[in-house]
């Protein structure tokens, strides 16, 4: 039994800390981030349009002549698990690019589905905690926190 003088908590926490957070992004906003951060970390890169884009946020080269290549990279600004359909559809937008790699970065998650597809195919599926550790290991200030939005991209 809950004691009647106790009261609902109030997260002082969340307020004191002054990373930006991504869930306050638009879908647009974060797949400039994304591309932002891929140049960070030593890609060239192009951010394509919202429409017609076949499927592609960003391209990121990497230059290096054994491990480079062309790679489509995909964001998605959620708070729901990816489906693994985006995750079959970012394979065939990899094939008819004739990319090496497909790279999906989430504020969220993935199933068990989508590991299952993406395993044995040139394809990274990076989710909230991986995108907060690519952050930190670049000197991004970010966190992902959800204020009960839903919000998809």
């Amino acid at each position: 039994m809950a004691d009647p003088r106790a009261i609902d908590p109030v997260d002082v926490i969340s307020d004191i800390d002054k990373r930006p957070n991504l869930m306050d992004l638009k879908p647009k906003e974060f797949e400039a981030f994304v591309q932002n951060l891929f140049a960070r970390m030593g890609f060239d890169t192009q951010l394509f349009q919202a429409s017609g884009d076949g499927g592609v946020d960003c391209v990121a080269y990497d230059p290096h002549p054994i491990t480079g290549g062309k790679f489509i990279v995909q964001a998605k600004l959620y708070t729901k698990t990816v489906e693994p359909t985006h995750v079959r559809d970012l394979w065939g937008t990899v094939q008819h690019e004739g990319a090496t790699k497909g790279i999906m970065i989430t504020t969220s998650g993935y199933g068990p589905d989508s590991y299952k597809f993406a395993a044995g195919k040139p394809l990274n599926l990076i989710d909230g905690s991986g995108l907060l550790s690519l952050c930190h290991d670049h000197n991004i200030p970010a966190r992902i926190l959800n204020h009960g939005k839903k919000k998809k991209s």
